[in-house]
């Protein structure tokens, strides 16, 4: 992640990125991280153009405290862009795999990077339900 960057902005940036899309997220907030991960140049009025990476998007100031969520989530394809977790836009995107473990003779695999989700017994086997970041 980014060297010198607040906690609170790294959750706000985590949840914009890769999270639940957040509600009430106010401009304040939204200039404040821009400002920590790159720049934020005024550009006319109400308008500013944001700089992460090689990335440069153009936002408007709302006339309310916080963004509508289509703001947002433009805003969020704006960062999944320019790569503001220090991944490609690509990078995260979740697969799911099942994995079924015969327990008369175990195979087992390590999987990077996976969470077990769910397991169950199902006669002698078990199932895995994985899911991993690709």
């Amino acid at each position: 992640m980014h060297d010198h960057i607040r906690n609170d902005h790294e959750d706000l940036l985590e949840s914009l990125v890769g999270g639940k899309l957040p509600r009430n997220l106010s401009w304040s907030a939204v200039v404040d991280l821009i400002g920590q991960i790159g720049e934020v140049e005024p550009h006319g009025n109400d308008e500013f153009a944001f700089v992460v990476g090689s990335q440069r998007g153009f936002f408007k100031r709302p006339s309310t405290h916080n963004l509508e969520v289509e703001e947002i989530s433009r805003l969020r394809s704006f960062l999944k862009e320019a790569g503001a977790l220090g991944k490609p836009a690509k990078a995260h995107q979740i697969g799911r795999m099942v994995v079924v473990i015969d327990i008369k003779s175990p195979i087992f695999t390590t999987i990077s990077g996976a969470a077990v989700l769910k397991m169950k017994s199902a006669s002698n086997r078990m199932i895995l339900s994985v899911s991993s970041i690709i």
